[in-house]
């Protein structure tokens, strides 16, 4: 089966909630879903998959413990970035050099979430900043198809779609 990624912020209103639930749902019908297991969209999409086929999850933590109170038996969880993430990350971030460990280890998992994926699904701050902005850019650059749910139009076809 294929990969998507569904990353997004962590500050959402509920119907941001909803909306990541119902893509992680009709997403998980078709696709294995790669996400941070972050409080906001990234756990929003995880309860969707999670509803359908935990197996189906694949959560990247930055750190053994990071929110795990929200997984489930069945998912597929990956517990530290790898080494080589961290030098991906510190070439895509633009301040990696004022970020200590744990902000460098929440980038660096991205680059798991991102790599190798048909596509990503993102919903980022409203600010454009973060790790979600981030793992955007390393999408961008490695030529994967970026579905920003911040822009209305295609915000109002995955809800179309998946509502």
């Amino acid at each position: 089966m294929k990969f998507v990624a569904c990353i997004g912020s962590r500050a959402i209103n509920s119907e941001e909630q909803n909306l990541c639930y119902k893509i992680g749902q009709f997403l998980s019908q078709n696709y294995n879903i790669k996400t941070g297991n972050a409080i906001g969209a990234d756990q929003a999409y995880a309860r969707g998959v999670n509803s359908i086929n935990p197996t189906q999850l694949y959560l990247y933590l930055p750190w053994k413990k990071y929110n795990n109170n929200a997984i489930v038996s069945g998912n597929n969880v990956f517990y530290e970035p790898y080494k080589d993430w961290f030098l991906i990350a510190k070439e895509i971030h633009l301040y990696w050099d004022s970020l200590g460990l744990g902000g460098r280890s929440l980038h660096a998992r991205n680059v798991g979430i991102v790599e190798n994926v048909e596509f990503v699904i993102a919903l980022p701050n409203i600010s454009n900043g973060g790790g979600t902005v981030m793992g955007m850019r390393l999408a961008t650059k490695n030529n994967i198809p970026v579905y920003n749910l911040r822009d209305k139009k295609i915000r109002e076809e995955w809800k179309n779609l998946v509502m």
